[in-house]
């Protein structure tokens, strides 16, 4: 046990006291079935009211459909929906993925939420990729726009960190319109996690809490409320470069 893990061994309490919460949702690369190093990384967005369960939902947009173009950089844009701690359980089968939340009140996660629901509205229900995506209680969309990494202007891209990212633009909340969308200005998730680690370490940051959810491991995920962390801010900050670099670098296979 390293020290950032002996100071976050005890699991998560999943009774979160702070009521409504956007969470953002970096998965980081991990080895296929088949061997291949997938060094990429994914973004989610989750929108939850964790007091009375009114709504949780989680948005991870992907190439889950037909895929084409150099790199297989373009596809059908499909978006799953599921409750958060499912998507969770689903990913934690292949990777290591981190969440950061931010405190929110009930009109900005409706506001999110109709964002993402009008968008659904004017795509079509993909049935037949819901069983194959593997998800529990969940709901699978083809949206109306391509997903396209290929486009080297960014305002033209539609990937999962841009889908995520229109849904803090769309909030009508400031740190989620200005803070947190300009850390998913980015083409690829590892920038993503390092800028949201970067706003996660100020004084005055609107990233209350961060949760690892290692492979296999997601009933007990390494958590620190933001106040904990910079009371030990001087020891973990070196900590956790060394150890987010070491997640994206492709490990040697045994």
């Amino acid at each position: 046990m390293n020290l950032y893990q002996a100071f976050n061994q005890n699991p998560v309490n999943f009774l979160d006291p702070y009521g409504e919460d956007v969470e953002i949702m970096v998965g980081r690369p991990y080895r296929k079935h088949s061997g291949a190093w997938s060094p990429y990384g994914h973004v989610a967005i989750r929108v939850v009211d964790s007091d009375d369960r009114k709504y949780d939902k989680s948005f991870d947009f992907g190439r889950y459909g037909k895929t084409w173009g150099l790199g297989k950089s373009k596809g059908e844009g499909i978006m799953n929906i599921a409750p958060g701690f499912d998507y969770l359980k689903r990913k934690s089968r292949e990777r290591d993925t981190i969440v950061y939340k931010i405190k929110t009140k009930e009109s900005t996660d409706r506001k999110i939420l109709n964002y993402y629901q009008n968008q659904i509205n004017e795509g079509k229900h993909r049935r037949d990729l819901e069983k194959r995506l593997g998800y529990p209680n969940s709901k699978t969309y083809q949206l109306k726009d391509e997903y396209d990494a290929a486009v080297i202007l960014k305002w033209y891209r539609n990937t999962c960190v841009t889908k995520s990212r229109e849904g803090c633009a769309e909030s009508g909340y400031e740190p989620l319109e200005d803070d947190i969308a300009e850390a998913l200005d980015e083409l690829y998730p590892k920038n993503v996690e390092k800028n949201l680690e970067g706003i996660f370490m100020q004084n005055d940051s609107p990233i209350i809490e961060r949760r690892i959810y290692r492979k296999r491991k997601v009933y007990s995920p390494e958590k620190i409320s933001h106040s904990n962390f910079i009371k030990r801010k001087k020891v973990l900050i070196s900590i956790e470069k060394i150890s987010r670099e070491d997640a994206w670098k492709e490990p040697k296979q045994k």
